[in-house]
């Protein structure tokens, strides 16, 4: 026991030799002391310093305008690019869109077939138009419209005057 505490001793004493060989000096530089008689030799280059930074000082106070300059310094040789004065743009007239009329359809309320169910010529449709009754067939005329076609659940118009086409369906 008494060989193991001198040997941890001994680790020790060289561990922390090594560390203060290696490791950097810590201390900081002592400042010089000065003279006494140094600031009377140094007056008149301190004045003088002194004066300068009061004319700079004055300069900073008032900064002069900056100009662009004349000339483009990664165009060498080149005139220089008149600016045109931006076109006046018209902007055109709101053109009005055309107002789709709709009119007024009949409502189909029930087809009628006289023969069987492929027999388009045997079909009425029978339409309310306002509080009235009406039987037609392909060919007759309801108002404004003719009566084009009349399928199984649908009635084919076409309005005489445009020639559009509409398609009413049974409710």
């Amino acid at each position: 026991m008494k060989h193991a505490a001198s040997t941890i001793l001994l680790l020790a004493s060289a561990a922390l030799l090594a560390s203060r060989l290696v490791s950097p000096a810590s201390s900081a530089p002592q400042p010089r002391r000065l003279d006494v008689d140094a600031p009377d030799q140094a007056s008149p280059a301190l004045a003088e310093v002194n004066a300068e930074v009061d004319r700079l000082r004055d300069r900073l106070a008032s900064v002069p305008d900056f100009s662009a300059p004349s000339r483009d310094p990664f165009s060498f040789g080149r005139a220089p690019e008149r600016t045109r004065a931006p076109l006046p743009v018209a902007t055109p007239a709101p053109v009005a869109e055309p107002v789709v009329v709709t009119p007024s359809l009949p409502k189909l309320v029930a087809i009628l077939s006289a023969a069987g169910p492929d027999d388009v010529t045997g079909r009425t449709a029978v339409l309310a138009i306002g509080d009235d009754v009406q039987f037609k067939k392909s060919g007759d005329d309801v108002g404004a419209f003719r009566v084009e076609m009349v399928s199984v659940d649908a009635l084919v118009l076409v309005e005489r005057a445009s020639r559009a086409t509409f398609t009413v369906a049974l409710h």
